[in-house]
C-alpha cells in the first residue's frame, strides 16, 4: 500500500516540522481572538503615608557620615498593598524608602497584625528599599542598619528609638487601611528589563574592590504585579529591581532612584499607587553615581521599563494564595578565639576595634559566641501563575538567577532585603572569591564573620521546601477514557479534560530535545513555563531510540534519569505528557546494529524501549498517555521494502515501517502483533495510563480509506485515538469527513495540527467544526516566545509562528472552560 502518492502525503506533513519555505509562508496568517474576560477572583486594596522624619535625624548606610540630614528632596513612604482571593485569604505587602527592616520591628508588626486583623506571620511581606538616604532607625545591636554604629548621642539615639517605635504604629495603621480598601480587582504579571545596575565585585591582583565589574553577573529583569479594578482602571503596581540603592551619599532624605521610579509612575497614572520591592541586588550598584541627576536619570529608566512592562498585554494571575514562612538555621564559618578578639581589640580601624568589642561583651555575657543565625525564608504562591520569594539580607544576585532557573511556575520573582535586614548574604561563589559582601562588611554588625560553605546550598533548599509546601491542593489527576468512551476524564474528580497543547519535538534552530537537555536543562525549564503561560496543559515530548537504548538489551540510564527529571518538571508545572517514543528522526544518529536487525530483533529492542520508559514513568499522575510510534507504517503487499525510515525532509525521518516485508501474513497481522507486544510490556510496570498511536490520516488521502490501527482488528487494546491532520485550502468539509472516519467509539485527539495548509479563514472553520467530535488538539512550541518571534519583524516564518501561538493562548479560555 506504500504508493507514490502515498509518499508524497508522508512527505508533505513532515514539512511543517523543519524551517518553512517563504512561499509557503505566505498562504498563512493566524487571527489574533478576542481576549476572554478575566474573572475577578481577587480583592485588592492600597494605602500610604509619608514616614519622611518631621525633624533632622542621622542617617544610615555610609559609616563615613559626619552629621545628620539637611533636608530632604523628596518624601519617604511606607506602602502596602492588601490581597484577598474567593476564599478569603489575605496576604498583605508593606515596602519602606528605609535602609533595612529591623527584625524586632518584624516581629513586632507580625505580632500586632495577627491580634488586629487575624493576619498570620506568613501572611506579611516587609521589603525595605535599601536607600541609603533615609534615617537610622533602632537595632537592639552593634549595626551599620541601626543607630549604635554611628556613635550617636543619648539624644540622638532616643530621637531614632522614638521614630521606630512611631513608624511601627502607622504600619501596622497602614496594613489596616489596605485591608478597609479590598475591593474587586484583577491581578497580571508582566516583566521587562533596565540595564543601569551593574555587579560591584571586580577582580584585582590584590583580590576583589567595590568596583564597576561589566562582566559580572547581574539580573536586570523588572517584574511587575499590576492590580487594574473591575473597570480595567490601573490601580497599583508593585515592581522591582535588583540593585542597591546607593546613587547618593549626600545628607538629603531621598528615596534615591526606587523613590523616584514610584514618584514617575504615579504621575503618568494618576490615582495608581507605584510600590517598589528591591530584589537580589547586594553586589549591585547603580552606575554612574553621586549626582542627583543620575539617580533621577535611573528612576526615569526603572519607571520606563515598568511602562515597557505594562504596555503589552500581562499575564493573568490567580488564586489561591498560599504562603509559607520559616527560618533556615545558617552555620558561621570558624568564630574567632578570645585572644585573636582581644588583639583585634586594639586595632586603630575604629570598626575592627568596636566590632572585637561587641563579640567580647557577647562572649562575656554568654560564655560563647553564636555559631549560628536563624534566616526567614518565605514564599507565596499565586496559583500556579506566580511565585514570590522573598529572602532576608542583603542577597547578592547569584539567588536570585539561581532560583529562577530552578522553581517551578510560570513566572518567578526573588526579593532580597526582606522580613529581616541583618548583613549580606553572599553565596558560595562570592564566598570562595572574597571581599566585601564575602564577609569583610561583618565588622559592621555584631556576627561574628563570615557564612559557611553551606550557606547557598541551605537557604536554597528551604526555599524550595516551602515552594513545594505551599504548591496548590488541585493535584494532576489521572486521566483515563470516560467509561462510555465519549471523551476524557479526571479519574479523581470526574471532570471533563480535553488535551491541548503542543508538540515540544525540536528547538527553534531544529535540535531535538535529547540533544541538549542534559547541558540546558534551565532552557527547558523555562520552555515548560511559557508552555504553560501560553494555556496549555499538555506538552508531547518525543524520545529517540538511540539515545535510550545504549545496546539492544541495555536501556541508556542517564536518558532515564533525565526522563524522570522531565516527569518532575511536568509535576511541577502541571502539564501531562504525551510521551512519543522510537523515533529516528535523525537517520545519521541511528546506531548501525539497529537498522541491520530483522524484524524480530528489531521489536524486541522496542519492547525494551517501552518497557524501560514505562518502569520511570509509571507513577506519576502527569503521563497523559504512551504513544508507540509517530506516524508507523507498514510495507507494501506487493514487494518487500529495504529501509527502516520513510518521508525524510531536511535531514529529519518523522515516518517509520514496523516491517519491511508482510512476507505472508495480513497488513492487520502484522499490526496487530507490533501493537500487541508494546503494549503487553507496558502493562507489565503500568497499569494505569493510556497507549496510543499517532497516525498519519489516510481517509484524508483516500476516501474511502478506513481507521487501520484504530480497527476491530489491531487496535483493541489502543485506549484512544491520534491522528495528525492539516487540513487543505479550500478542503475543509473533506477534512472534517476524514476526521469522522476516527471517530471509533474511543477518545479524538488531533495530535498535530496546524492552519499550515488552508490559511486563515478555513483552518477556523476546520478548529471549529472538529469540536463536536475531537477531544484535544496538539499544536507546536519550538522554544521561541511570542515577543522573541515578534522581534524578528522581517522574518515571515517568525511571524507565522507569533500569530499561532497568539491564536493559541487567546482560545485557551474558550477551549477548557
Amino acid at each position: 500500500m506504500e504508493s507514490t502518492e502515498m509518499n508524497r502525503y508522508t512527505i508533505s506533513i513532515s514539512k511543517l516540522r523543519p524551517a518553512l519555505t517563504f512561499w509557503l509562508l505566505f498562504l498563512i496568517v493566524l487571527p489574533l481572538c478576542a481576549r476572554a474576560g478575566q474573572q475577578l477572583s481577587f480583592k485588592a486594596g492600597v494605602a500610604s503615608i509619608v514616614i519622611t522624619p518631621d525633624e533632622s535625624m542621622w542617617m544610615a548606610g555610609y559609616a563615613a557620615r559626619n552629621k545628620p540630614s539637611e533636608g530632604k528632596v523628596h518624601d519617604l513612604h511606607a506602602k502596602a498593598l492588601a490581597l484577598e482571593d474567593e476564599h478569603g485569604t489575605r496576604f498583605i505587602i508593606v515596602t519602606v524608602d528605609l535602609i533595612g527592616i529591623p527584625r524586632p520591628m518584624r516581629d513586632w508588626l507580625a505580632e500586632h497584625a495577627r491580634e488586629s486583623y487575624k493576619l498570620e506571620p506568613e501572611a506579611l511581606l516587609l521589603n525595605a528599599s535599601h536607600t541609603h538616604s533615609g534615617p537610622v532607625i533602632r537595632e537592639t545591636r552593634y549595626s551599620i542598619y541601626g543607630n549604635t554604629l554611628y556613635g550617636l548621642s543619648p539624644e540622638q539615639i532616643q530621637q531614632s528609638n522614638k521614630y521606630v517605635d512611631d513608624l511601627q504604629e502607622k504600619l501596622l495603621e497602614l496594613i489596616g487601611r489596605a485591608i478597609q480598601n479590598l475591593a474587586p480587582a484583577k491581578l497580571s504579571y508582566t516583566h521587562a528589563r533596565a540595564g543601569f545596575a551593574m555587579n560591584r565585585r571586580l577582580k584585582t591582583e590584590t583580590g576583589v574592590r567595590n568596583s564597576p565589574n561589566p562582566d559580572g553577573p547581574v539580573d536586570h529583569d523588572v517584574p511587575v504585579l499590576r492590580i487594574d479594578d473591575s473597570e480595567g482602571k490601573l490601580r497599583a503596581v508593585l515592581f522591582g529591581y535588583a540593585c542597591h540603592c546607593t546613587t547618593l551619599s549626600f545628607y538629603q532624605y531621598c528615596g534615591d532612584y526606587a523613590g523616584f521610579a514610584q514618584e514617575y509612575i504615579e504621575q503618568a497614572h494618576p490615582g495608581t499607587t507605584a510600590m517598589f520591592m528591591a530584589g537580589c541586588g547586594g553586589d549591585q550598584n547603580p552606575y554612574p553615581r553621586r549626582t542627583l541627576d543620575y539617580c533621577m536619570q535611573h528612576g526615569r529608566a526603572l519607571a520606563n521599563g515598568v511602562e515597557s512592562a505594562l504596555a503589552p498585554r500581562a499575564r493573568p494571575v490567580a488564586g489561591p494564595i498560599r504562603a509559607a514562612l520559616d527560618t533556615v538555621t545558617l552555620d558561621f564559618a570558624e568564630v574567632p578565639s578570645r585572644e585573636k578578639l582581644q588583639q583585634q581589640a586594639k586595632s586603630t580601624d575604629k570598626y575592627n576595634r568596636r566590632h572585637a568589642e561587641v563579640l567580647l561583651e557577647e562572649l562575656e555575657q554568654n560564655g560563647a559566641i553564636r555559631t549560628t543565625y536563624p534566616y526567614l525564608v518565605q514564599v507565596v504562591r499565586f496559583g500556579d501563575d506566580l511565585t514570590m520569594v522573598a529572602l532576608a539580607g542583603e542577597v547578592v544576585v547569584d539567588y536570585s538567577l539561581r532560583l529562577k532557573s530552578e522553581l517551578p511556575g510560570l513566572a518567578v520573582w526573588v526579593a532580597g532585603y526582606s522580613n529581616d535586614v541583618f548583613g549580606y548574604v553572599p553565596s558560595a561563589r562570592v564566598l570562595r572569591e572574597g571581599g566585601y559582601e564575602a564577609g569583610d562588611a561583618m565588622r559592621y554588625t555584631d556576627l561574628p564573620g563570615p557564612f559557611a560553605p553551606s550557606v547557598e546550598e541551605l537557604i536554597v533548599a528551604k526555599v524550595h521546601e516551602l515552594v513545594q509546601n505551599s504548591q496548590s491542593e488541585s493535584k494532576l489527576e489521572l486521566i483515563r477514557p470516560s467509561e462510555d468512551g465519549s471523551g476524557f476524564v479526571r479519574t479523581g474528580s470526574g471532570a471533563k479534560f480535553l488535551a491541548w497543547g503542543f508538540n515540544y519535538d525540536h528547538d527553534d534552530p531544529g535540535r531535538l530535545l535529547e540533544n541538549y537537555w542534559h547541558q540546558e536543562w534551565p532552557t527547558v525549564v523555562e520552555d515548560f513555563k511559557e508552555i504553560k503561560a501560553l494555556g496549555a496543559n499538555t506538552v508531547r515530548i518525543h524520545l529517540q531510540t538511540e539515545k535510550f537504548m545504549q545496546t539492544p538489551t541495555e536501556p541508556n540510564k542517564a536518558s532515564l534519569d533525565q526522563l524522570a527529571r522531565l516527569v518532575e518538571l511536568a509535576e511541577q508545572t502541571r502539564l501531562y505528557l504525551d510521551i512519543t517514543g522510537l523515533g529516528c528522526y535523525h537517520k545519521n544518529d541511528v546506531p548501525e546494529w539497529y537498522d541491520a536487525m530483522d524484524e524480530a530483533d528489531r521489536w524486541d529492542v522496542q519492547a525494551r524501549f517501552w518497557e524501560a520508559v514505562a518502569k520511570t514513568c509509571a507513577r506519576s499522575d502527569a503521563i497523559f498517555c504512551y504513544d508507540l510510534m509517530n506516524e508507523p507504517i507498514l510495507a507494501g503487499a506487493d514487494k518487500a521494502e529495504t529501509e527502516w525510515p520513510a518521508g525524510e525532509f531536511g535531514g529529519k525521518n518523522f515516518v517509520q515501517r514496523i516491517t519491511l516485508d508482510l512476507a505472508g501474513r495480513t497488513r492487520e497481522q502484522v499490526a496487530k502483533a507490533w501493537v500487541d507486544k508494546l503494549v503487553a510490556v507496558i502493562r507489565k510496570h503500568d497499569q494505569r495510563h493510556m497507549i496510543t498511536i499517532g497516525v498519519i490520516p489516510w481517509a484524508h488521502v483516500w476516501p474511502n480509506a478506513k481507521p487501520f490501527f484504530y480497527s476491530k482488528e489491531v487496535g483493541e487494546n489502543l485506549d484512544f485515538a491520534s491522528v495528525h491532520f492539516y487540513p487543505k485550502k479550500g478542503e475543509v468539509e473533506k477534512a472534517l469527513k476524514a476526521l469522522a472516519v476516527y471517530d471509533v467509539g474511543k477518545p479524538l485527539v488531533i495530535e498535530e495540527t496546524s492552519g499550515l495548509w488552508c490559511g486563515q479563514e478555513d483552518f477556523m472553520r476546520f478548529f471549529d467544526g472538529s469540536r463536536e467530535i475531537t477531544d484535544g488538539w496538539i499544536g507546536f512550541y519550538w522554544g521561541t516566545t511570542i515577543d522573541e518571534y515578534a522581534r524578528r519583524k522581517d522574518d515571515i516564518a517568525a511571524g507565522i509562528m507569533k500569530e499561532w501561538l497568539e491564536f493559541f493562548r487567546t482560545k485557551t479560555p474558550e477551549i477548557l472552560r
